[in-house]
């Protein structure tokens, strides 16, 4: 205590001095610069090393000091910054360790109290290489007049990570940088006008107008212009250009000393019009050019002049070839300041069943380059690209991009697909703030970390374009090549979709940019491969289901056998969870225990698996003890309950007792939901204050909104019931939600407490999948089977196919949501959340008893084993052996607290090993029965039910069946009629208010009959 006090005190009395200091400075007018540069001992004076850092020392690095403590951070020296306008930070400095971000936090005039209200945190390397970091502060808070700053490494436990400040700017004065340029027109003809977007960057705190001047070659027309670039913002300089000839164009811009130039093909009208009349699969030389034809595809070259192109990519109609967008190489190099050239290949010709096109061309520097493409047909829409680079320059960047929609359809799409990133539909745009705040919202060139299937597609109408790649190729780099996504593409304005794959990558904190350090070419020579995927389709996750018949699904590899694994849960629930007298939390930290009949249940079934005698005892032991508790806090109608569990299940009161009792609870909670159920078949969405805040809460979505999550999570809870127990009310409710579903194609709105309605979430895919699933058992109607499986199609977006080598648990993993928690930070990229992807998982497995249209039981183990490699396995502080992270930071490779229950996991591992936690369903003309037995058969003659099960568990089990009876045998004995089931070894009762019979008998091969009321 007395320690925290001490350090408090410090706190108060820096914030103190840097407010007496910053006023101060406010005598002087205008935003002041800061430049602090530790190159002396007099420079270290004004730091403070507060909490969990060695003193500073200085070195060669500046500012040097070493993590030794929890929560590490220093103040550094007075300010008083004008944070409506000086917005920029610059931060060099080298860390080395296991930190994974840098934190800022900052106080006002007008809040001078430390607190999360006022941090931003930025992503980090701690290679131990020097970096800069450009770190803008679009956070709402970062406002007023800023008078004190800290600076904080996390994660908070990153003991003995290296930390060297060399010098920290907060720019002032105007400093416009000359970020980017690319022409408005992908495909440029002669004739043509459009405009080259010139992208300005100003670091500073005052407005400057750049000029903008521009050279252009013979065949082109530019005009120079300019453009006021804000205070610590982004501006684009419009410069007119004319295409006036066909053939190689060049433009080169200045803004003060920056320089950039953009080599680029004008072609031929001619060149434009080639549509000629192919055949089968193939390549072919014609008249005109040359064409590759794949399925309903083809990639078009025509002859332009001395050049080939534009390959344009095109799909098979009524009326001939329709365009649906363009293929593009590109090559950015380090001469007299950036030079980039759009390829237009000057060779053409067949070789081994490919197209090949060949491009020779010089930087200013005198680096020769070449590029050679082979473009081969693979069948089914699928045409393969291997783009082979050779050269001696300093390198930035080299891509293979498909922009689609240009020529063709435009901007205008009906869905678009990032796995992982995106999932957008109509009018929707790539990177919104509405699912993600600024200035995390940007995600146009991720960390390919964050890609779960390595994809990118596009759809309008029924015409499907989409780019597909194995991240893990050699491509010459260690890393996986980098995606980059705009859909419209706003990037370079241009009225199509951006699909780029490009090396080499940016480092992990420098997303969102095309070029980096300039890379020097192994062996001279680079290859970059990417399928280029084409067809009609009515989903973008025909694309998807294409990614995994040519990649396939990553092999399904426990860590552990199943019975290992449930050895391992048993021990949460035995040993490391359990709270004597209480139950179980939830998730530790955080959660009070409670003893949630569904851990029982796990318990219980795990007790059928293991072979181990004395775990069985204590299994029982423990399960007796916890149920007991339950009815004791609830009520013996309790045990039914799914409270506290991630996938709910009715089976615990079917093999334990109290079935009755459960089933009128579970009645009247199932008639409490259909009360609430709109006229429109939905449930609408109504904002919780917790725990996000009811003014964040209102910016969730309008209360009474609809959306597939919350309607499926809802209907798949009536159906349920409905399927267990035969309730045609119930299940009418729940048919008439499934019909007001059919408008959703995307999964969204399922955990809507704390994100956005309108994000994709996994778990509305999930709830949807169970929805459907729940009603195919029920009816046995195909449709419903077939909404089922295009659910489970619909969640392969969340689900990581493909993992690095040193991230084993990265495949199986699943994103959550394609948002941020609370409209809060970066968002959930590269986060799984695998208590999600059991849900799905589960769902999954249960599926594949029905369909066999694809891997579902492979697809679910791969699911599990992520969690089975997340899962905590040794004692560690905080972190119950059994339990597994709410989320694991791929990027960091940390997991993240709290730390859950294994109840979901342990339910896939015992559905896989064969002990399912759910119930068995028959229906018989009209009549339904459930029982966690196995029905191997069940008949009605008249009013005769006959039923064959198999049950051999230990313990008796019960059976429901949702009409009266008069009398039961079991074999050619009568069965005695008994008020009290649960105090009986066999026996039967008719439950007037359910209008139902509830059969309990012994383990075996048992043959019931049953003779009906009329």
């Amino acid at each position: 205590m007395r320690l925290r006090w001490l350090i408090a005190v410090l706190i108060a009395l820096a914030a103190a001095l840097a407010a007496i200091f910053a006023r101060k400075l406010g005598e002087k007018r205008g935003p002041v610069e800061v430049n602090w540069v530790v190159e002396r001992e007099e420079d270290l004076r004004s730091w403070a090393m507060l909490h969990g850092l060695a003193p500073a020392k200085l070195t060669g690095d500046g500012l040097t000091t070493e993590v030794t403590g929890f929560d590490p951070y220093m103040l550094a020296p007075p300010v008083r910054i004008d944070a409506g306008r000086q917005k920029v930070i610059v931060v060099g400095m080298r860390v080395r360790g296991n930190a994974t971000a840098l934190k800022i936090y900052w106080v006002r005039e007008d809040s001078p109290s430390w607190g999360e209200d006022k941090a931003f945190a930025w992503p980090i390397v701690a290679d131990g290489e020097f970096r800069e970091y450009v770190i803008t502060l679009n956070h709402p808070a970062w406002r007023g007049t800023v008078t004190g700053i800290r600076f904080d490494l996390e994660p908070p436990d990153c003991y003995g990570t290296y930390w060297a400040i060399k010098y920290v700017r907060i720019p002032a004065h105007a400093q416009v940088q000359l970020v980017g340029m690319s022409p408005t027109k992908a495909v440029v003809a002669e004739g043509d006008g459009f405009e080259l977007r010139v992208r300005l960057r100003n670091l500073g705190a005052e407005p400057a107008r750049a000029e903008v001047n521009v050279e252009a070659s013979g065949n082109l027309a530019a005009e120079a212009g300019g453009v006021e670039v804000g205070s610590a913002s982004e501006g684009v300089a419009a410069l007119r250009v004319a295409a006036l000839k066909s053939g190689v164009g060049r433009l080169s811009v200045r803004v003060g000393g920056a320089k950039r130039s953009l080599e680029f093909p004008v072609y031929s009208r001619e060149a434009l019009a080639f549509s000629p009349e192919l055949g089968a699969d193939g390549v072919y030389e014609l008249e005109g050019g040359y064409a590759v034809v794949s399925g309903q595809a083809a990639l078009l070259v025509p002859r332009s002049g001395e050049l080939y192109g534009p390959l344009i990519l095109a799909l098979r109609g009524l009326a001939g070839w329709e365009r649906v967008g363009s293929l593009h190489l590109e090559l950015r190099a380090l001469g007299d300041g950036v030079e980039a050239f759009a390829l237009a290949p000057q060779r053409a010709w067949l070789e081994n069943g490919a197209l090949k096109l060949a491009w020779e061309g010089s930087d200013s520097k005198g680096g020769a380059w070449r590029v050679e493409l082979a473009a081969k047909p693979l069948g089914g829409g699928l045409i393969a690209l291997e783009a082979a680079l050779s050269g001696k320059g300093d390198l930035l960047h080299f891509s293979v991009a498909v922009r689609a929609g240009e020529p063709g359809f435009g901007a205008s799409k009906s869905e678009a697909l990032f796995p992982g990133l995106e999932w957008l539909e109509g009018d929707e745009r790539s990177s919104s703030s509405s699912v993600v705040p600024e200035p995390y919202n940007l995600r146009v060139a991720p960390n390919p970390i964050k890609v779960t299937v390595p994809l990118m597609a596009v759809r309008q109408g029924d015409a499907l374009v989409a780019l597909l790649w194995d991240p893990l190729q050699p491509w010459g780099g260690g890393s996986p090549p980098a995606p980059e996504f705009a859909s419209p593409n706003f990037v370079e304005g241009q009225e199509n979709h951006l699909m780029k794959l490009f090396v080499p990558p940016v480092s992990a904190f420098e997303e969102n940019r095309e070029e980096g350090t300039p890379l020097k070419l192994a062996n001279g020579t680079l290859k970059l491969s990417a399928l280029l995927y084409a067809a009609r389709a009515g989903s973008v996750l025909e694309a998807v289901r294409k990614w995994v018949e040519v990649f396939g699904l990553p092999k399904p590899e426990l860590p552990r056998s199943l019975e290992e694994e449930l050895h391992l849960c048993a021990r949460a629930y035995l040993e490391t969870m359990w709270v004597p007298g209480r139950g179980w939390p939830h998730a530790v930290p955080g959660w009070e225990p409670e003893p949630y009949p569904g851990y029982a249940h796990v318990l219980l079934l795990t007790s059928y698996v293991v072979r181990d005698a004395d775990l069985k005892a204590a299994i029982h032991a423990r399960v007796r003890e916890a149920l007991s508790l339950a009815e004791a806090r609830w009520g013996p109608g309790a045990l039914i309950s799914g409270v506290g569990c991630h996938i709910p299940t009715p089976q615990l009161p079917f093999l334990v007792g109290r079935l009755e009792q459960g089933l009128l609870q579970w009645r009247d909670e199932v008639t409490r939901l259909t009360a609430a159920q709109g006229p429109d078949g939905e449930w609408g969405f109504q904002p919780s204050a917790a725990p996000c805040g009811a003014e964040v809460a209102r910016k969730l979505g309008e209360p009474g909104a609809r959306e597939v999550g919350i309607t499926a999570t809802y209907a798949a809870e009536v159906l349920r019931y409905a399927r267990v127990t035969g309730d045609l009310v119930a299940l009418r409710a729940g048919l008439r939600a499934l019909k007001a579903m059919e408008r959703y194609r995307v999964p969204r709105g399922a955990q809507v407490w704390e994100v956005p309605l309108r994000a994709p979430d996994i778990l509305a895919a999930a709830k949807a999948l169970e929805a459907y699933l729940e009603a195919y058992i029920a009816t046995g109607e195909e449709r419903y089977l077939e909404g089922a499986r295009y659910w489970a199609l619909a969640g392969l977006p969340f689900v990581y196919l493909w993992a690095l080598p040193d991230r084993p648990a990265m495949a199986g993993a699943m994103i959550p949501v394609y948002a941020s928690s609370c409209l809060q930070g970066p968002g959930w990229f590269g986060i799984p959340v695998q208590w999600n992807g059991l849900v799905y998982a589960y769902h999954l497995l249960r599926l594949s008893a029905y369909d066999r249209s694809f891997p579902w039981r492979e697809l679910a183990t791969l699911i599990l084993a992520s969690a089975m490699r997340q899962q905590v396995t040794r004692e560690a502080r905080g972190k119950p052996v059994g339990s597994y992270p709410d989320s694991l930071n791929l990027v960091a490779d940390r997991d993240q607290p709290p730390y859950i229950n294994p109840e979901a996991l342990a339910k896939v591992a015992l559905a896989l090993a064969g002990a399912s936690p759910d119930l068995n369903t028959a229906r018989v003309t009209g009549i339904t029965v459930s029982t966690p037995a196995e029905i191997l058969k069940a008949e009605l003659s008249d009013n005769e039910l006959r039923l064959r099960l198999r049950w051999q568990r230990e313990g008796p089990v019960h059976v429901l069946i949702s009409a009266p009876a008069l009398e039961v045998w079991r074999g050619l004995e009568r069965l005695p009629r008994v008020e009290d089931l649960d105090a009986a070894v066999e026996g039967w009762k008719v439950s007037p208010l359910l209008n139902a019979t509830i059969v309990k008998v012994a383990p075996g091969e048992v043959e019931l009959r049953l003779t009906l009321r009329g």
